[in-house]
């Protein structure tokens, strides 16, 4: 895939990001966010109206690059978990690509803390790092063409499972055949074939 490039690009400063288009600032990662809010500790659901939905580890779809809670209700997110808000200025749907190919090539690795066999991110060391900032409406068409590319992507990617799945299901058809049916080792011969061309002369006389 080829992609539109810039007049002129610059040297980032930073090893991940390379060269960048000439007019995108560098700058802390901290800048595109408002807060980082750590998630809670909660006791047990009691199945009834005081339930609060709860975002956890396990609800986050990291090929898709969403969660996977639909609840209209208000939400609380667990305690491995954090909520990042975006500053002013800032399109959501880009930080969420930028967020997932800085884990891609593991930025986050060396702001990880290990204690008590437990690995925790080091919020503070983590949005430190440096990162290049698009303006707003470049934000948004990188982030809609990611969509619309992604989603082209993942239609394929389907697309190859369901061939999987029906390849899987001929190949344990072929196995049960052979296995409850048997192979006959001498075939009849073909019946030889008849002479049309013949027939239609003496027709034809």
């Amino acid at each position: 895939m080829s992609f539109p490039k810039y007049p002129k690009y610059k040297p980032s400063g930073v090893e991940w990001l390379g060269d960048v288009p000439e007019q995108w600032p560098i700058d802390r990662i901290k800048r595109s966010t408002i807060s980082c809010k750590n998630g809670i500790w909660g006791d047990e659901a009691q199945q009834d109206e005081n339930d609060i939905p709860c975002v956890r580890v396990a609800d986050f779809d990291r090929e898709k690059l969403s969660v996977r809670l639909n609840d209209p209700k208000p939400s609380v997110c667990s305690n491995f978990v954090a909520r990042v808000e975006v500053a002013a200025g800032m399109d959501v749907s880009f930080w969420r690509y930028f967020h997932a190919a800085a884990y891609s090539v593991r930025l986050n690795t060396r702001s990880i803390k290990q204690t008590s066999g437990i690995q925790n991110l080091d919020q503070q060391q983590y949005f430190d790092e440096r990162a290049a900032f698009p303006r707003h409406d470049e934000q948004t068409a990188i982030a809609a063409f990611l969509d619309r590319e992604t989603g082209k992507i993942d239609e394929l990617v389907a697309e190859q499972r369901r061939l999987i799945e029906l390849l899987k299901e001929k190949r344990q058809a072929v196995i049960s055949h052979a296995v409850t049916k048997g192979l006959n080792p001498t075939p009849p011969p073909n019946p030889p074939a008849s002479n049309g061309s013949a027939m239609c002369r003496n027709i034809g006389r």
